[in-house]
C-alpha cells in the first residue's frame, strides 16, 4: 500500500471523488493543466470541471486513438447506416458508432468516450429523429465536448435519408447545412464526407 512520508495513506487511494477541501482536487487540476500543455487556461478560469474533463477526453483520444467520423443512427436506420460506414471504409474514412456499446449501467460513459473518439459526427435523420430522446442526447455530448475543446475542429453533418424531410431535423441543429439521400446518392454523400475528413483529418492535440 503507498503511503505518504509521514504515513498518511495516499489520498488518490481513499477518497472516491474529488471534493475542492481535498487534495485529489488540486491534484487534478494540475494533471489537466499537464495534459493541456499549460493551454486552456480560459476554460480553466471559467469553469473548472470543464477543464478538467476535456483533459480527461484528450488523455482518452491519446490512449485509444481517434476515428473520422461517430456514424449516429436509430436502429431502424441500421441498414442505411451499414451501406454508408461500408462506402466510407472504401474510402479510407475510420468510423465508430455505438452499436458496439452494450446497453449497460455504463452505457451513458461509454456512448461519451465513443464520441469523444471522433473527429466529426455524422447524424443521420429518419422521420422521427427530431422527437428521440437518443439523438438529442448524442447531439448534446458532441456540442458540449466541441465547445470545452480548442485543440481540433469538429463538425455535426446530418444526412436526412430517403423520404425524410428537413422538418425532421431536430431544433438544436435546424441551421445546420445538411445532405439528403433524397437529392444524392449514398455514394455522393460518402464522397462529400469523405472531402470534409480529408480537409480536417482526425488529429490527436
Amino acid at each position: 500500500m503507498a503511503y505518504w512520508s509521514f504515513g498518511e495513506r495516499l489520498s488518490a487511494l481513499d477518497e472516491a471523488t474529488a471534493s475542492p477541501s481535498g487534495i485529489n482536487y488540486n491534484l487534478e487540476t494540475l494533471a489537466a493543466l499537464l495534459a493541456h500543455r499549460l493551454d486552456r487556461t480560459d476554460l480553466l478560469a471559467e469553469n473548472r470541471d470543464a477543464f478538467v474533463d476535456a483533459a480527461r477526453r484528450l488523455g482518452a483520444r491519446r490512449s485509444e486513438g481517434v476515428s473520422a467520423v461517430f456514424v449516429s443512427y436509430a436502429a431502424r436506420d441500421r441498414p442505411f447506416a451499414e451501406e454508408l460506414k461500408n462506402a466510407l471504409l472504401d474510402r479510407n474514412i475510420t468510423t465508430t458508432d455505438d452499436s458496439d456499446i452494450s446497453s449497460s449501467e455504463f452505457f451513458s460513459e461509454a456512448l461519451n468516450q465513443a464520441i469523444n473518439r471522433a473527429q466529426h459526427l455524422v447524424l443521420l435523420i429518419g422521420a422521427r429523429s427530431g422527437d428521440s430522446k437518443h439523438v438529442d442526447q448524442v447531439i448534446r455530448r458532441f456540442q458540449r465536448q466541441s465547445v470545452d475543446e480548442e485543440t481540433r475542429t469538429r463538425l455535426l453533418l446530418p444526412v436526412l435519408l430517403p423520404g425524410v424531410s428537413s422538418l425532421a431535423l431536430p431544433k438544436s441543429i435546424i441551421n445546420l447545412q445538411y445532405m439528403s439521400l433524397n437529392e444524392l446518392s449514398l455514394d455522393d454523400v460518402a464522397d462529400r464526407l469523405a472531402n470534409i475528413v480529408a480537409a480536417e483529418p482526425p488529429a490527436v492535440a
